[in-house]
């Protein structure tokens, strides 16, 4: 359910990498979790070598650790590492420039429910420009690189944008008048990828999780899942 999760778990995926994936109920923490991450860090990573255990957290520190692992580089190469190098800033600062921001967009549809012109207009802004870098629902690297081939920052933007076409049947005034045509042939194009597919979660468990929270009866992430198959009572 947490998309910060989802992404290290696409990679992986992509990679055909096998992790030990334990889920943690946000409500309950068990007694493990806290042992081996203190500070309480999701999603988080462990990785032991011989005797050494070092623990890294942050989405895109683990999506960019799992990716530098043997097997197929989600980020384009070149004929030289000049190239290699200048390939990944460009997909770097692309997600932090244009695909963060989505967080502070799903932020505003789960928290703030009568939104002002600020909050319309901030919303507007951040999903145009990422509607506008997937033309017909094509990968990111089409405008990027000439290409249309998946890549890194498909499988950090998936997860955010998934939110955002969860939530645009609900009459919400954040989607007055946006177009959202090529985000969702972009939902549907990817969801037809199998590393994809098996850690996708329905998209009416991100509607239930919103009205838990409208409702202010949110104080984590629970488990199952399955939780949020039904609305929450009032």
């Amino acid at each position: 359910m947490c998309p910060f999760a989802q992404r290290c778990l696409y990679v992986a995926s992509i990679k055909q990498l096998k992790l030990d994936v334990r889920q943690v109920d946000l409500e309950q923490k068990p007694s493990w979790f806290i042992e081996e991450n203190p500070e309480g860090y999701l999603p988080a990573l462990i990785i032991r070598t011989g005797s050494a255990k070092v623990l890294i957290h942050e989405s895109l520190v683990i999506s960019q650790f799992l990716d530098s692992l043997p097997g197929t580089s989600l980020y384009p190469k070149g004929n030289c590492p000049i190239q290699n190098a200048l390939n990944k800033a460009i997909i770097d600062i692309q997600i932090s420039t244009n695909i963060e921001p989505l967080r502070r967009a799903i932020r505003m549809i789960y928290h703030t429910n009568s939104p002002n012109s600020r909050h319309l207009a901030s919303f507007s802004r951040i999903v145009k420009t990422v509607n506008n870098m997937v033309p017909s629902g094509s990968y990111f690297s089409s405008q990027l690189f000439n290409t249309n081939q998946l890549t890194f920052i498909d499988l950090m933007a998936f997860p955010l944008i998934e939110r955002i076409i969860a939530f645009k049947d609900l009459n919400l005034p954040y989607y007055d008048k946006l177009d959202l045509t090529n985000l969702s042939l972009y939902y549907a194009s990817l969801s037809q990828i199998l590393a994809i597919s098996q850690h996708q979660m329905p998209l009416k468990r991100y509607i239930n999780l919103r009205k838990r929270m409208q409702l202010k009866k949110y104080k984590g992430l629970q488990l199952p899942a399955a939780t949020y198959d039904t609305e929450p009572t009032i």
